[in-house]
């Protein structure tokens, strides 16, 4: 589970020997802020693979100020679920790679190319597939990591839980909700999220007798997962295939 990681000794050791460090962003890996600056002084290149992303962010108002100014409630980190964030990180990737080992530049740069063409082919892919979906609206009864791919692909969700915390509580009202949208809409799935107990969409579920499939963020994988060499566009196709009866696919 990628949001309840925590480095040991033995993990900063490595980290230390290391040429370059690659880090996702603050507000998904929060324990890097503790470590940049070790790190650093090291001479270890620090990357935060997030710095030329558009992060998506939600805010409240501060009704005990007299200006009422908006503060940071949070961010939402899971932007790898846009395959088009990915190509940004591809970029960022291969930049630094090329200031640390200049002398694998071709291997880098070919590299990088394939699996942004790769990237390309599923973005378009998406895209063929959600022009002929009737619904725009994504079902979630677990916390919902696709705010990215919602942003990039024209569409809306619905979710027990406010906010991108993984600690967020599902509320009555968001559940009442997405019931009522389910019996009105005629909704044909609920998407639940990947290594968590999917408790309140099987409430969901018992309630409308709708059905239930993953919608995997592509971040926590599981051991077996590992082992048969699951990547990142395995999941995403997968998710592709689940959307097509979620969001009621015509071909």
């Amino acid at each position: 589970e990628a949001h309840s990681f925590e480095l040991t000794p033995k993990d900063m050791v490595e980290l230390l020997n290391a040429d370059i460090f690659f880090f996702t962003s603050k507000y998904m890996e929060p324990w890097t802020v503790n470590i940049i600056h070790n790190l650093e002084e090291e001479n270890v290149k620090v990357v935060d693979l997030s710095q030329n992303i558009d992060l998506i962010s939600s805010k409240v108002h501060d009704h005990e100020e007299e200006e009422h100014e908006e503060e940071l409630e949070g961010v939402d980190p899971h932007y790898w679920t846009d395959p088009n964030m990915v190509m940004i990180m591809v970029d960022t990737i291969l930049d630094s790679l090329l200031e640390v080992d200049v002398e694998n530049t071709e291997y880098y740069t070919k590299n990088a190319k394939d699996i942004k063409a790769k990237l390309e082919e599923l973005d378009k892919d998406i895209r063929e597939v959600l022009a002929k979906a009737e619904s725009k609206t994504i079902l979630s009864g677990g916390h919902f990591a696709f705010g990215y791919f919602a942003r990039q692909y024209g569409l809306e969700y619905l979710s027990p839980y406010a906010g991108f915390s993984p600690n967020a509580e599902p509320t009555p009202q968001r559940i009442t909700e997405l019931i009522r949208t389910i019996n009105e809409t005629g909704a044909k799935a609920i998407f639940y999220e990947e290594l968590v107990d999917p408790k309140v969409t099987k409430v969901i579920v018992e309630e409308t007798g709708i059905q239930m499939l993953l919608l995997h963020g592509t971040h926590n994988v599981s051991k077996e997962d590992l082992e048969s060499g699951k990547t990142y566009f395995d999941f995403m196709y997968e998710n592709l295939e689940n959307l097509k009866v979620g969001l009621n696919y015509n071909d």
